[in-house]
């Protein structure tokens, strides 16, 4: 390990160069910054077929300032190896700068904590290019397990979007927990293969200053994907909504 961080670097070199105010001309730029180890990461790139790796923060070579207001990413003669882990690759296309989708599912026998993702560009001189615009770039944590989601929702109507990026499995809890009198309604779409609702008008307990509503699911087998979310708030007070969803092996039994 020792000597694969001192040849990583040795290998820092100003390859690939541009003006700090600027970004590459080939990037990818993940949505999700909090993923479940074996659930996916999205995003968005450029970079006609080039791969793209995960690697632990501690880890990863780091971009530099170089030639005055520039920032130099790291090198690599040959596509990296331990301890970056192969995601995936970016679809073919017919301009190296088309911008695209993607969807990485995580590599199985990650650790939770912070990672760092790369695009590797053997045609840029070797550059392992770093996700994030700023120097330090960015970083993405896997966590052992899905976490809830906290939306802050004023008094009113109000519509809000996001992603949840879940493992493979059966769905074992779809819980929304609101203030005390308001009505809201959320659903969740693995586009074009299945989905979720739950709403303030059915299944619903008070508990205090709260309502906890708990939809139940059957079993069905659920791939490692990026779920897409809509909330809408009716009316009611403002405050926080929580929304619970896990995804995860059935209980033995």
């Amino acid at each position: 390990m020792a000597r694969l961080l001192v040849g990583f670097v040795a290998l820092v070199a100003a390859v690939l160069c541009w003006p700090a105010a600027a970004r590459a001309d080939v990037g990818v730029y993940p949505l999700m910054k909090v993923v479940p180890v074996g659930g996916v990461i999205v995003g968005w790139g450029d970079g006609s077929g080039l791969a793209v790796y995960l690697v632990p923060a501690r880890l990863g070579p780091r971009r530099h300032r170089c030639h005055g207001n520039a920032i130099c990413e790291p090198t690599s003669p040959h596509p990296p190896g331990r301890p970056f882990r192969f995601l995936g690759r970016l679809r073919r296309t017919t301009s190296l700068y088309a911008r695209q989708s993607f969807s990485f599912p995580v590599p199985a026998g990650l650790s939770p904590g912070a990672y760092r993702m790369y695009l590797y560009c053997p045609r840029c001189g070797g550059s392992l290019i770093q996700s994030g615009q700023r120097l330090e770039g960015e970083t993405i944590r896997l966590t052992a397990r899905p976490r809830s989601r906290l939306i802050q929702v004023g008094a009113g109507a109000a519509r809000d979007r996001f992603l949840l990026s879940e493992p493979t499995g059966v769905i074992l809890l779809l819980r929304l927990t609101v203030a005390h009198g308001m009505h809201a309604a959320v659903s969740g779409t693995i586009p074009a293969l299945a989905g979720v609702a739950i709403s303030t008008d059915a299944g619903c307990r008070r508990r205090g200053p709260v309502d906890v509503c708990t939809q139940r699911e059957e079993w069905c087998p659920m791939p490692a994907a990026a779920w897409h979310f809509r909330l809408h708030k009716l009316s009611g007070p403002g405050g926080s909504i929580r929304l619970d969803f896990v995804i995860g092996k059935p209980p033995h039994g």
